[in-house]
């Protein structure tokens, strides 16, 4: 029996598709009940976290100098995202 969790990864971009160091990439809506997770991003803009169970997960990212983006993903159609921040209002 193949196991159902899955690794979401990626990579937090500038608007100018500059990787953004110390990003917070965290779930707004997923499939089932799931404890506050939230990983920051290294220096290359790159992150992991887990996704337990199949379905689409909503995924936020946030910097302090820039405004949140959301993207809805499910990891059984695709491995990665990209998510790119906009400027602060």
């Amino acid at each position: 029996m193949a196991d159902s969790a899955k690794t979401i990864s990626g990579v937090v971009l500038d608007p100018q598709g500059k990787p953004v160091e110390g990003a917070r990439v965290y779930f707004t809506e997923t499939p089932a009940p799931m404890p506050d997770i939230a990983v920051m991003t290294g220096g290359d803009g790159r992150f992991q976290v887990g996704a337990g169970r199949p379905g689409v997960y909503r995924i936020a990212a946030a910097a302090d100098e820039f405004g949140t983006v959301e993207i809805d993903f499910d990891p059984a159609k695709k491995s990665t995202l990209e998510l790119r921040l906009k400027p602060a209002r």
